[in-house]
């Protein structure tokens, strides 16, 4: 049998009366608060029994105090004479409990709360704005890569998993501020009469555990469909904040434990995060230096070779393939070379497979002007061209004097693809293509 379980914390920070309702319905069913961090609560197993619970903030509480400062002990000096003992606690956040059948109220001026929930939302709502000013910043820099490169944007499935997440972030802080705000107006009034409202977080907070969930879910199928070397950079990722936080914290409560001043746990605390930010991002610099694209794959697995088309020797060629994948498009880019004096030609090719019918003009015209700007092509366009010899939905192809390449660019209903090459193709090696390209039909 369990003596232990966490629990998501679903409660806003200015929700007292939920808070004290949850903990009594969780001790009638033997299970008593123990630890709270912001995000998780921690409960022990007990004899059920009814208890009270006052959630309280000492203003002048730290999460670097190796014990109670002079005012937080006065302060449950005076509690424990009228039965309340502290349970549990996070900083500011103190969770006292009593088994009194009508034990005095810790708060008995509602003013005296309301300027307390008021002055600990000025760290809160700090963190929202700061969280909502890096999510405009982020979506700012997402919609420029979205319009300067929209295939490679959707197709990185760490991108749009970071995005969605994001998007539900920033509405469930948006929620929680006017919550608050609605909450305070009223509160304000009430406390002028001498009277307590209660503090609802809202019911969307009664869905976290939930949304953690399916977040997770989402996050891990849309990585899932993603290439292996960002695969390898979102788990190295992913363990490198994950084990920071744990060694920040395991840090910290080490120096409480070990009785260091509140200033100096904090500067200890403060230098370690910012030294292992530091490694952090070299390791992740050398984890992403160490992810290429697999070389010399089996023929086998590429739509078309520059052997086929000229009946060289695929001992000749050097291949290298690069493949992004998310739920909305699949891009794969292959390049294969050869040593110079070889019969073999150059060919690069991009094959996209766009899953959404609504994006495809977009990821069409992304390849259709992908080169203006360029010094090469500032006078060049791609021209159409015969869709039939394709056996495509539509087709263009463009000249480059200058690298004496030729592009075709071949659209289909659910695939667009482009091939270059230093040649230009034969009708016989058209074809050959054609057969190779086309989407299976399904």
């Amino acid at each position: 049998m369990r003596n232990r379980k966490y629990e998501i914390c679903k409660f806003s920070f200015y929700d007292l009366t939920g808070m004290q309702t949850h903990l009594e319905n969780m001790a009638l069913h033997g299970w008593f608060i123990d630890r709270i961090s912001n995000y998780t609560w921690m409960y022990r197993r007990g004899t059920p029994k009814k208890l009270h619970y006052c959630v309280s903030y000492y203003l002048k509480a730290s999460i670097y105090e190796p014990e109670p400062c002079d005012g937080q002990q006065e302060f449950q000096e005076l509690c424990e004479h009228t039965g309340w003992s502290l349970a549990a606690q996070n900083g500011k956040m103190l969770i006292l409990c009593n088994e009194y059948e009508n034990p005095i109220p810790v708060h008995t001026d509602p003013k005296d709360e309301v300027e307390a929930i008021q002055k600990i939302s000025s760290s809160w709502i700090g963190q929202y704005v700061m969280c909502l000013m890096l999510a405009l910043l982020y979506s700012g820099s997402l919609w420029i890569n979205l319009r300067a490169h929209p295939v490679q944007t959707l197709s990185n499935g760490v991108v749009l998993a970071a995005t969605g997440i994001m998007c539900v972030g920033v509405i469930f802080q948006i929620m929680d501020m006017v919550f608050y705000i609605w909450w305070l107006i009223r509160a304000k009034k009430a406390a002028d009469m001498g009277e307590f409202v209660e503090t609802p977080s809202g019911i969307h907070r009664a869905f976290l555990p939930v949304l953690y969930l399916l977040l997770t879910v989402y996050a891990a199928l849309l990585v899932y469909r993603t290439q292996y070397s960002m695969k390898k950079y979102t788990l190295a990722m992913l363990f490198i904040i994950l084990g920071g936080v744990v060694l920040v914290t395991k840090t910290r409560e080490m120096l409480k434990k070990k009785k260091v001043a509140a200033e100096r746990n904090m500067m200890i605390t403060v230098l370690l995060t910012i030294v292992y930010s530091a490694i952090a991002v070299s390791a992740v610099g050398y984890v992403l230096l160490g992810t290429g694209t697999a070389n010399q794959p089996n023929a086998n697995e590429l739509a078309i070779t520059g052997a086929e088309l000229t009946g060289a020797d695929e001992k000749e060629y050097e291949t290298a393939i690069d493949r992004r994948e998310s739920i909305l498009v699949t891009r794969t880019i292959v390049r294969q070379t050869t040593a110079e004096g070889s019969k073999g030609t150059k060919l690069t090719y991009h094959i996209v497979d766009v899953n959404i019918k609504s994006i495809m003009k977009i990821c069409t015209e992304d390849y259709l002007h992908r080169y203006d700007g360029t010094v090469w092509a500032s006078d060049l366009e791609y021209q159409a061209d015969d869709p039939s010899q394709w056996n495509a939905c539509a087709a263009w192809k463009l000249y480059n004097p200058d690298n004496k390449e030729m592009h075709y660019l071949i659209q289909y209903s659910n695939r667009i693809v482009e091939l270059i090459t230093d040649i230009k193709l034969t009708d016989n090696q058209i074809r050959i293509c054609a057969e190779r390209i086309q989407p299976e039909i399904k």
